[in-house]
């Protein structure tokens, strides 16, 4: 559940940096604030997408492994 949060904040996030970066590029004069801000954002919501998308693929591995387990476990006691 938290590895799917992590996914989708994070690349919300990521993209509200990339916004964010195009709004202080965009001024006349540009907003260094607001550009060091997007960096940050782009670059969190980066690393808790792919921290996220780990976690959730290992949580599906473990998963599918323990109902292989389990169905190799029942098959096992039914030819008995």
């Amino acid at each position: 559940m938290i590895a799917r949060l992590l996914v989708a904040f994070g690349s919300s996030i990521a993209v509200v940096g990339f916004t964010v970066l195009g709004m202080a590029t965009s001024y006349v004069k540009h907003d260094a604030d607001m550009k060091s801000i997007s960096y940050i954002l782009m670059a969190g919501g980066i690393v808790a997408t792919v921290i996220g998308a780990f976690w959730y693929r290992a949580d599906e591995r473990k998963a599918e492994e323990s109902l292989r387990t389990q169905t190799v476990r029942a098959n096992q006691s039914q030819q008995r």
